[in-house]
């Protein structure tokens, strides 16, 4: 099972590549430690739904927000101190980047792959069949060469070879 789960990591790094995680300003470990602490009391809940464990999760998951919303505050305090003394320093171009940094909308994402002819797919239900169709290739070739491997042998000596090659890979 690990031989599947590795090749198809690696196909998948060699054809969408590594993506860097793009991390939030304003997120620190006092954020992370509310988070687990959040998801602490939701696997309570989930586990063992009482109104005691319930208001525990609300509970949490209102302090994180808060927390977030706090933060969020503070670092646009703070780049708001970073433009105005910017202007008062007379550091124009440092002054007019900050603005235009505030002001930036927001841009969503979007995700595209390439189909088996290279083009761009951008649509979410053609990028499912696109990877449908490459595992299913992957998983096919797979099959052909243990397929191709136990030709000649008798199928049941096929049979245990495969099933010790499962045994071998746990």
């Amino acid at each position: 099972m690990d031989k599947y789960k590795t090749t198809i990591v690696n196909s998948a790094k060699q054809i969408i590549g590594i993506r860097k995680k793009e991390r939030n300003d304003w997120f620190d470990d006092e954020c992370m430690e509310v988070i687990v602490e959040k998801n602490k009391a939701r696997n309570k809940c989930l586990n063992r739904n009482t109104r005691v464990s319930r208001r525990d999760y609300e509970q949490k998951r209102s302090e994180a927000r808060n927390l977030f919303k706090k933060k969020k505050r503070e670092l646009l305090r703070k780049k708001i101190e970073e433009i105005r003394e910017s202007k008062e320093k007379k550091l124009t171009r440092k002054f007019y980047k900050g603005i235009k940094e505030l002001n930036r909308p927001y841009q969503s994402k979007s995700v595209v792959i390439k189909d088996e002819h290279g083009r761009s797919i951008t649509e979410y239900k053609e990028i499912l069949n696109r990877w449908k169709q490459y595992f299913e290739s992957l998983l096919k070739t797979e099959i052909e060469t243990i397929e191709i491997k136990g030709q000649d042998e008798e199928p049941e000596e096929e049979t245990e070879r495969m099933g010790q090659d499962l045994m071998n890979q746990h």
